[in-house]
């Protein structure tokens, strides 16, 4: 089963995207300063359709964080990724904060540098504007015909969530914790990506979704990295 995904490189974006990746977060219950358990802030944004394609995904978000499971800081990319959990623990949603895009004020890992709204990486994709193109590629791909995994711009709060030292710190607990606009993507399980097989195993029908998926939305950054790859069992 293939599946692509977008031209960001975290777990996806004009596609599915899956994430492995070194945990750097503790796998600790969340507490409140006050030791209640906090109501966790997900809220989806964006007209009815975007909500309706969302709702069961920030539904199991809402449950795993209710649960106590903590979301894990991904280290690869050059942007602020987080792994939410679901209600028994499994990989549900990555997270991705749009002031911790590369060079935006809080990025996570020093590439800083620039306000948002100023020329990123690419100059015609703003600082904290990917989110938005992976959201809309997401809503572009009727039916779920390359594959692209629901993906919704959303008001998480976690005190996961880097904020430089100098606009505040990273608080220790929910007292406090930031509410980012983020970029909010189904976790997609995969075996590998496209750079670990040979191109003779590349099914055409499922290289043609993508290839076509990219046409449309005019995608110049698709490679090995961000089209991942799940075997089929001899059940599937």
């Amino acid at each position: 089963v293939w599946g692509a995904r977008g031209g960001r490189g975290g777990l996806a974006g004009a596609g599915p995207w899956g994430a492995s990746g070194e945990e750097s977060g503790a796998s600790s219950a969340l507490a409140s300063a006050g030791g209640a358990a906090p109501t966790p802030v997900v809220k989806v944004m964006g007209g009815p359709r975007a909500q309706a394609q969302a709702q069961r995904l920030r539904r199991t978000v809402r449950q795993g964080l209710k649960a106590g499971h903590y979301p894990l800081a991904l280290n690869q990319g050059l942007g602020g990724s987080y792994v939410f959990k679901g209600p028994a623990g499994e990989s549900a949603a990555v997270a991705k904060p749009s002031d911790e895009e590369p060079l935006a004020p809080n990025n996570p890992k020093g590439f800083v540098g620039r306000a948002l709204g100023d020329p990123g990486l690419k100059p015609t994709v703003r600082v904290g504007e990917a989110g938005l193109r992976e959201v809309a590629a997401s809503l572009l791909d009727h039916g779920g015909f390359s594959r692209v995994p629901v993906t919704a711009l959303a008001h998480v709060q976690h005190p996961i969530f880097h904020v430089e030292a100098g606009l505040g710190g990273r608080p220790t607990s929910w007292r406090g914790a930031p509410t980012k606009l983020v970029s909010l993507q189904e976790f997609v399980e995969h075996d590998s990506d496209a750079g670990d097989c040979g191109a003779s195993g590349f099914p055409v029908e499922e290289v043609h979704r993508i290839g076509i998926l990219d046409i449309r939305i005019f995608n110049t950054d698709r490679h090995s990295g961000n089209i991942l790859i799940r075997k089929k069992t001899a059940q599937q």
